[in-house]
């Protein structure tokens, strides 16, 4: 039992470039019918067989480090690798596999006579048996003559042995790098010759120097890697490279390696760790900056696949040490906060660790990823991460929205559990607040991006739990108070005259963060329904975003267009933007922006072309008759393009279809979604209605409604008068007695309500106060959910309640009077 549990695995085979786990077990050597094979059983008391195949003869093995052992499998058809618990368990398969395969080498060789030296009195196979006389045995005829033609490495030889390695064939790179790992004083005798020519200057062998390394190199061996990437000759590998006869000028790395690369060791590291930290640095350097521009894919391939085995032993190995995250969420919480270069220089070094560290961890199988981020998640990284994004230093903000992004991106429920558990604290979702603040505030634009990204994952509902409470309570954190934020920048970007000014206000002029403001509210659009309904309402965001096609810069006038694209598709709840649009001419600036770009033929003129054309197709019929009745003029000289010229053909067909009766709207609702239009000729008009309001019961519902116009000064511009909506029909007045004393389902079962096509506000008259009543006023009220979130003054309640009109059939106050023409 103490040889299996020395010989605990894991086992993962390589698919599609990720590193799949395949199960843990023992791993072991047994002959199954006269074959010898590998075989992992799982652990416990299911013996059951989680890999199995026969050990092969050639040179395929590899031993990384001193727990991993690595292959080529051809049954599977893949890369396979056996990750040990213990050292020990992994050198004993080892010696066993070399053992077995060095058996039956011989065996191939002798024509199936076995060597009674290789083999112990009782017929095992005997460990250890790898020295010269068995290497020599082992190799077939080939092999023994490339071996007799490879030369030691001398001031004589090495023009021998330059030609040797560059015309070496595919099939030959193992067996040579098990002869060179063989002879121990190879690697010392090419260090010894390499700085004999230095000193003397002789270029001509330095350059055939250069060549015998590459090809060393090249032989995509690990452990020879490991061993010429040691310290101990690793100086003068990376100076052989520097003589690269197809280089006009000499590098030197040698100087950047000492001069400029330095390691840092912001908190305590195991020895092993350590030095596979330092193997890994100077791999990647080899494969992006020595070998770049030499390297064939086997090789890339074998470089990547050797520096991702190292990042998972260096992250086991700091897994395994309890004490790291501690310590370094101590030293980064304890980090001076002064602007001395010492200080700023030290909380660099801890936030870059913490980044290295995330990035391993994001590349690594999914149940190690896991347990890292929750890891984290426990000793409370997640915290700092608000304080680091508001650091004067920029490198400190670059790391910190860099890991914050890469947890969210791998598992966004634990930030987003976070950030609820703050909100539970009365934080007020301080990281989420930060974030928001940070996109409008934030001056540089990488940053800027990486934290829009950042809000998109996190809002993201198609990750989120859909039977639980995690996409209600979230999506409410982010709605009560940090969207605002958001909702500043653009009233300040707008020329909106209520924007906050001081720096927030210059900020917000930015064409990234108005840019990313817009593309995360795009999103938002599409997936998050009431809520970012009610907020756009609320705020008069709509407005703001319209005024935004004025704007200088064509990233943002662009940007607009797609939020409009988004408002109008069918996930997000059209009839509900439609009926804004129409009412307050959000479309206007647009136009005018197309007029100006006419026959420019560039990026806005088809965007918003595009967006036209996206209304006519889509039979947006209130759409279209608003273009054309609204803007019709001033299109007219545009009629030449196909896209207007549809759109004016469109509404004559429309007409047309109103004074033959059939002019039933029909937009891009989603199937089975109830249609909400306004102005449709129909026998059964007040059931209808009466239908509505009992649909109210649903927050969902009170966006489908029709809504009344919200009268601000910061939006007179944009809104149309009431007499430039024409009413479709007339409608006679109602009895005084009837509108104020009964309730919209008595009226309509009385028959004292006719037909109703469609209603405007009277322009002029005041609000009248919560006891008055008479003709043609309406009874209105607010979603209960609605109330309970919202803030605001009393104007605020009064536009609200006209939104929601018709909730109830009680009284309360009314924001305005209602005239149904």
């Amino acid at each position: 039992m103490a040889g299996e549990s020395k010989a605990r695995v894991k086992v993962y085979t390589l698919h599609g470039g990720e590193w799949d786990d395949r199960g843990t077990g023992v791993a072991a050597t047994a002959d199954k019918d006269g074959a010898p094979m590998l075989t992992v059983h799982a652990e416990g008391g299911d013996s059951s067989l989680i890999h199995a195949e026969p050990i092969q003869v050639g040179d395929v093995y590899q031993k990384q480090g001193s727990t991993i052992i690595t292959w080529f499998s051809p049954p599977l058809k893949e890369d396979v690798a056996l990750s040990f618990q213990f050292p020990e368990g992994c050198d004993d398969i080892w010696d066993q596999i070399m053992s077995i395969r060095n058996r039956l080498r011989v065996e191939e060789n002798t024509g199936g006579s076995e060597d009674p030296s290789s083999s112990n009195s009782d017929g095992k196979p005997r460990s250890g048996n790898a020295g010269p006389s068995a290497m020599n045995r082992s190799t077939d005829t080939e092999g023994s003559s490339i071996f007799a033609e490879f030369p030691s490495p001398n001031l004589r030889t090495l023009p021998e042995l330059a030609d040797f390695l560059r015309v070496l064939p595919v099939y030959t790179r193992e067996l040579v790098a098990a002869e060179v790992l063989r002879r121990d004083s190879f690697l010392s005798q090419l260090v010894d010759t390499f700085a004999l020519c230095e000193d003397v200057e002789d270029y001509a062998n330095l350059r055939r120097l250069n060549q015998v390394c590459k090809g060393l190199l090249l032989l995509n061996n690990r452990v020879l890697w490991q061993r010429m990437l040691s310290d101990e000759y690793f100086e003068s590998v990376i100076g052989m490279l520097e003589y690269d006869p197809g280089m006009r000028k000499k590098p030197n790395y040698r100087k950047y390696l000492q001069e400029k690369s330095r390691f840092h060791e912001v908190v305590p590291l195991n020895a092993d760790v350590k030095k596979l930290i330092h193997l890994n640095y100077r791999l990647g350097f080899l494969k992006d900056v020595v070998l770049a521009r030499l390297l064939e894919d086997s090789t890339f391939s074998a470089l990547s696949q050797a520096i991702f085995l190292n990042n998972t032993e260096i992250l086991s190995g700091l897994e395994r040490d309890e004490s790291l995250l501690p310590d370094l969420l101590q030293a980064i919480q304890d980090a001076p906060q002064d602007s001395s270069r010492e200080a700023r220089l030290k909380r660099v070094r801890l936030f870059q660790f913490l980044q290295e560290l995330i990035s391993i961890a994001r590349a690594m199988p999914v149940h190690a990823r896991n347990a890292f981020f929750q890891s984290m998640s426990r000793h409370g990284f997640f915290g700092v991460f608000a304080q680091a994004l508001a650091d004067r230093e920029f490198r400190v903000r670059l790391c910190a929205i860099d890991s914050l992004f890469v947890s969210a991106a791998c598992d966004a429920a634990l930030v987003r559990a976070h950030i609820l558990a703050e909100e539970k604290d009365g934080d007020h979702s301080a990281l989420l607040g930060v974030l928001c603040e940070r996109l409008i505030a934030e001056r540089n634009d990488a940053i800027k991006i990486q934290i829009g990204d950042t809000l998109r994952c996190l809002l993201d509902v198609e990750t989120m739990e859909p039977n639980g409470t995690e996409k209600e309570d979230f999506l409410n954190a982010f709605y009560l108070h940090p969207v605002e934020k958001l909702e500043k920048g653009l009233q300040c970007a707008g020329g909106a005259p209520e924007s906050s000014g001081g720096a927030l206000a210059d900020a917000a002029a930015s064409t990234c963060a108005i840019d990313q403001v817009l593309e995360l509210l795009c999103s938002c659009v599409a997936a998050h329904g009431y809520r970012i309904q009610y907020f756009l309402l609320r705020k008069h965001v709509l407005l703001s975003i319209a005024k935004l096609a004025h704007h200088r810069d064509r990233q943002v006038q662009l940007g607009v267009v797609r939020f409009f694209r988004a408002c109008l598709a069918p996930s997000s709840g059209a009839d509900f933007y439609v009926k804004h649009i129409v009412r307050h001419d959000l479309l206007g600036p647009l136009l005018v922006a197309l007029v100006d770009n006419f026959d420019r033929n560039n990026l806005l003129e088809s965007a918003i072309l595009d967006l036209l054309d996206y209304i006519r197709l889509g039979d947006f019929r209130s759409l279209v008759k608003y273009v054309i009745e609204r803007h019709g003029e001033k299109l007219r000289p545009l009629k030449k393009l196909a896209t207007v010229d549809g759109l004016f053909v469109k509404f004559e067909q429309q007409q047309e279809a109103v004074e033959t009766g059939d002019d039933a709207e029909v937009g891009p609702a989603p199937p089975g979604a109830p249609s909400s239009r306004a102005g449709t000729a129909s026998a059964s008009a007040a059931g209808a209605w009466g239908g509505r309001l009992s649909a109210f019961d649903d927050d969902e519902h009170y966006f489908s409604s029709d809504s009344l116009d919200e009268d601000d000064a910061g939006s007179a511009s944009l809104l149309p008068s009431a007499s430039s909506a024409p009413a479709t029909a007339a409608a006679p007045e109602l009895a005084g007695d009837v509108a104020a004393s009964s309730s919209p389902e008595a009226r309509a079962a009385s028959g004292a309500v006719p037909e109703m096509r469609a209603f405007t506000l009277s322009p002029g008259r005041g609000a009248p106060s919560a006891d008055s009543g008479g003709a043609g006023s309406a009874d209105l009220q607010l979603p209960p959910k609605a109330l309970a979130a919202r803030g605001g003054g009393a104007e605020d309640d009064d536009d609200l309640a006209a939104v929601f009109g018709g909730s109830a059939p009680k009284r309360p106050r009314i924001s305005q009077k209602i005239t149904f023409k």
